[in-house]
Order: C-alpha cells, then structure tokens, then sequence
C-alpha cells in the first residue's frame, strides 16, 4: 500500500528566504500598488523630490510604479535577475539629488510601508529577509554620498 498523497491545501512550513519572499508575493500580489503609494507618502518627507519623480496623480504613472515595485518584489530574491531596473532607478535617482544619504529613509519608508500592508501576517523573518533585500537593493544601486562643496582657496591679503 503507498503512502497517502498530500493534499494541496496542506501547508509545508516555508523555511528559506526564497519559499518566504515567494509566499510574500503570492499572499500580497494584490497589495503592490499600495505599498508603492504608502512608500512615496513615508518618503517624501524626507526626500520630496520622490513626489515628483515617482508620481502617483495619473492611472498611467501609478500603474508603472506599481509595476516597478511589483518586478522589483517579484525577483526579491535574487535583485541580480533585474540588476540593470536597480541600476537605472539608482542613476535616474542620484540624477535628481537622491545620494547614499537619503537610503536609510528610503529603506525606512519601504520597510513601513511592507509592515503596513502586510498587518498581522508581518513576521520576524519578513523584516530580516525584507532587511535583506533593502540592502542588496541599495548596494546594486550604487548610490554615492553627496558632492563635497570645491574648497576655496584662502583669499590673498597680498596686493
């Protein structure tokens, strides 16, 4: 006699970072565009450029911001499958004053925002491997600190 079949409805415990991201997007898919609007809200404080360079007014631009955010979630495990989106958004950011300054706001500001949407299913091991993904992200971004102002030479008394 063969062992019974699993059900499909039965749950396995999901133990690695991918099962847990994969499980993420799955239970969240649907929540995408509002973390993508809860993260610009938390942001522009801070960086109020976002507002503009990340707009939200239009079906059109939230749809493409939510679709970034949705890629960008999507391959959470492994950034490097879309490394050339990190890059550009890192240059298309740094291009409009965001510098390695602003990215523990921006990792803040995500951060609450997955925290946010997710509620109750909001687990320890999310915020690690979110932590995580936050990380690889601002890495691959390759964001530098901000341009220090040209020093002056001291002026000449001399005549």
């Amino acid at each position: 006699m063969s062992s019974p079949t699993p059900t499909p409805s039965a749950s396995p415990t999901v133990t690695t970072r991918r099962q847990r991201l994969a499980t993420f997007n799955a239970r969240h898919s649907h929540e995408l565009f509002s973390i993508a609007r809860a993260f610009v809200d938390r942001l522009a404080p801070v960086f109020p450029p976002v507002v503009r360079l990340m707009r939200l007014a239009d079906k059109t631009s939230r749809f493409d911001f939510g679709c970034a955010v949705s890629t960008l979630c999507k391959h959470a495990d492994d950034l490097s499958a879309v490394a050339p989106m990190v890059e550009t958004i890192g240059g298309h950011l740094h291009d409009n004053g965001f510098t390695a300054s602003h990215a523990p706001a921006a990792r803040a500001a995500f951060m609450d925002a997955l925290r946010e949407c997710c509620g109750p299913d909001w687990t320890p091991e999310m915020e690690r491997d979110w932590s995580e993904v936050c990380a690889d992200f601002f890495a691959r971004m390759n964001l530098r600190a901000p341009a220090m102002p040209a020093r002056r030479a001291p002026l000449s008394m001399a005549a």
